[in-house]
């Protein structure tokens, strides 16, 4: 699953069974991502390199594999509640100059 066009994205509950669960903002400039729970069979990922502003809200993340969170240098919340992980957890958040 891949997000690259749109700024904001909303569900639920996302459930894979294989495959990881990425939502690639590219070169966008905000991202404003709310999800109730989230459960990948494999690795789940943000990329935001270019990132300026937005809000991340998880309550529930779990995934059998990786989880990376890169959010460029946006500046806004990024609030997740529960956070498990089979694999390594990364969360990059550009620091201002």
């Amino acid at each position: 699953m891949s997000v690259t066009a749109a700024d904001y994205f909303s569900a639920e509950t996302i459930t894979n069974t294989s495959a990881d669960v990425t939502f690639n903002y590219g070169t966008g400039a905000a991202a404003f991502f709310e999800v109730s729970a989230i459960d990948s069979k494999s690795g789940f990922s943000i990329t935001g390199a270019n990132l300026s502003t937005g809000n991340i809200t998880i309550a529930d993340l779990s995934a059998a594999g990786n989880i990376s969170i890169e959010l460029g240098g946006m500046s806004g919340s990024a609030a997740i509640s529960a956070i498990d992980s089979e694999g390594t957890f990364t969360f990059t958040l550009a620091l201002p100059t």
